[in-house]
């Protein structure tokens, strides 16, 4: 792109002239040419979203981010079922019939950090 080889944005010096432009002109005037101005970018902005569609580079990063999300979820799901197959649950009702919220335990007696470092070692080394 331009702006990656360059360092200039074409958008950004665009604005920057516009307002540079407008900003001599007298207010009613700039009222009147605003709308004008919306029906000029209106389209550029179309053609860039719904024709030319997002960079390469936006696409990779917004899956890397996305993997990223739904592996944090997955871990979470995986500590949540450890957790409930130890007994745990959050909720619970007391002898009156209130409802009674029950901490959740500590990540440290779920997952057992010195056996995921060793998990961990060993398929690194195998």
């Amino acid at each position: 792109t331009l702006r990656g080889i360059t360092g200039i944005s074409l958008s950004g010096v665009i604005s920057n002239t516009i307002r540079r432009i407008l900003g001599i002109l007298r207010p009613g005037f700039r009222w009147i040419l605003q709308p004008l101005l919306i029906v000029y970018y209106v389209p550029i902005l179309i053609v860039r979203y719904y024709v030319v569609g997002p960079s390469q580079q936006y696409v990779e990063d917004s899956r890397k981010g996305h993997e990223k999300l739904v592996d944090g979820w997955r871990k979470a799901v995986e500590a949540a079922e450890k957790a409930h197959a130890d007994g745990y649950w959050p909720v619970h009702l007391n002898d009156d019939g209130n409802i009674i919220a029950q901490l959740p335990p500590d990540p440290a007696d779920v997952f057992d950090v010195t056996d995921g470092i060793e998990r961990s070692v060993a398929e690194n080394l195998s």
